[in-house]
């Protein structure tokens, strides 16, 4: 059986319109139901910004989660400092923000996956043509107490 944290941490979140928000860094559970309650997420071209986002009423299912909440209030939410976990302020001021005691929108399904290497070869088929020997790389599997979403590139052969 799969746990909690192997089902979110790392799958990607979209916001309530299907939009990319970012790849779950870490999941926080409620202390007393031990449910998933609030997600950090690493967002930006470079996954250099953070922010916490509310999993009440979202959908998981395979890699991806989608939210009842938008990206826009994502981008605009306070910023909380996380440790081992999330005070009860912190928490206030995040249901504030994101407004979570009024009536949320139901979350969509999440999207369906899709293939990268279907995507660089149609890339590549756009620029030059046709898509001859183009294949996408695919990363090494990670280490056995390796994070899924850190890796180390092998050394170069010579």
């Amino acid at each position: 059986m799969t746990s909690l944290v192997d089902q979110y941490v790392g799958a990607t979140a979209y916001d309530v319109s299907g939009n990319k928000i970012g790849k779950i860094h870490k999941l926080f559970v409620d202390g007393r139901s031990r449910e998933p309650r609030w997600a950090e997420v690493h967002t930006g071209l470079f996954r250099t910004s953070q922010a916490l986002i509310p999993l009440t009423g979202s959908r998981q299912e395979g890699r991806a989660v989608t939210l009842t909440v938008s990206k826009a209030a994502v981008k605009d939410a306070p910023t909380v400092q996380v440790g081992e976990g999330i005070t009860v302020d912190d928490a206030d001021r995040l249901s504030r923000h994101y407004r979570l005691d009024e009536p949320q929108p139901e979350a969509p399904d999440p999207p369906a996956p899709h293939s990268t290497a279907l995507d660089i070869a149609s890339a590549a088929a756009g620029m030059g043509g046709t898509a001859v020997n183009t294949a996408a790389w695919n990363p090494p599997e990670p280490a056995e107490n390796q994070h899924p979403d850190m890796f180390e590139e092998p050394e170069p052969t010579r």
